[in-house]
Parts: C-alpha cells; sequence; structure tokens
C-alpha cells in the first residue's frame, strides 16, 4: 500500500523572505506529503506563526533580510537573522514552546562549513532535530528530509 499524503492535516513553517523560493517546495510537499506550508518573510511573522497554530516542522533560511532591531540597536544582521531565530527557538525563547518540539530543515546558500557545523549545533541542542541543505535543492531531497524529520 503507498504512503499517500502521510501528513495530512500537518503544518509547516517555511521561513524565507524571497516568495519564489517558497512556492516549488509549497507544492511538492502539499502534493507528496499532504503537508501544509505557512510562509513568513519576516521575524515578527515568524514568531506570530510559532504562538498562534501548532507546527509540526520548521524550514528555515538562515540569510533573512529583516528590519527588526538586532542586538546592537541596528538593523538585524540578515545573515544571522535565521540563525538567531533557530538559537532562540532552541533556548525556548518563544513562549508555551518546548524548545526540542519542533523539527527544523535548514535550506540555505551558507558555504562556510564552520557555519554550517554552527547552525547544526544550534539546530541539534537541546534534544533538537536538525537538517542542513544547500541551495539550490531537488525537490525529492527536501521531501526525503521532511520525512526523516516528521518520522
Amino acid at each position: 500500500m503507498s504512503d499517500v499524503a502521510p501528513y495530512e492535516g500537518r503544518v509547516a513553517l517555511y521561513f524565507e523572505d524571497q516568495p519564489e523560493q517558497v512556492q516549488a517546495i509549497q507544492d511538492w510537499l502539499r502534493v507528496k506529503l499532504g503537508l501544509r506550508l505557512v510562509q513568513a518573510t519576516t521575524l515578527a511573522e515568524a514568531r506570530s506563526s510559532l504562538s498562534s497554530q501548532k507546527l509540526d516542522l520548521i524550514i528555515l533560511d538562515i540569510r533573512i533580510r529583516d528590519d527588526e532591531p538586532g542586538e546592537q540597536g541596528g538593523m538585524q544582521d540578515w545573515t544571522r537573522c535565521g540563525f538567531n531565530f533557530l538559537k532562540d527557538l532552541r533556548e525556548g525563547k518563544f513562549g508555551g514552546l518546548t524548545p526540542h518540539s519542533i523539527p527544523v530543515l535548514v535550506i540555505t546558500c551558507v558555504v562556510n562549513t564552520a557555519d554550517v557545523e554552527e547552525i547544526l549545533d544550534a539546530g541539534n541542542t537541546s534534544g533538537g532535530r536538525c537538517l542542513y541543505l544547500a541551495k539550490p535543492v531537488r525537490l525529492d531531497t527536501v521531501e526525503r528530509a521532511v520525512r526523516y524529520l516528521m518520522a
């Protein structure tokens, strides 16, 4: 018997600031897995999604442009915005969430090995599960990563 829409009714947040990056993955995961994606393009939208609905997965870009003030009072460093979101998630800084309860799939164009290690270290703390895929990604690879994380 085939595994038709195994994640029907489940929801993933896709935190990505470039909508054109989301559409193909959104369509693929809906058709192949029945997974519904909610998109956030800013840190405020991502935080709102975390507090307003039960999420089963987070798909995350690390390099996200955002106008929210950073720690130094200036604009958030766009190369770290997604990383800071991941770190805050795992440290339990989003009220009401168990930090490790939501698996995270990072899809980004980071090419520095040290940065990839830092992402995976942050994402896999507190018992959390995190995988990293480098852009550009194949849709079937994204599907396999989602199946692994949600198993």
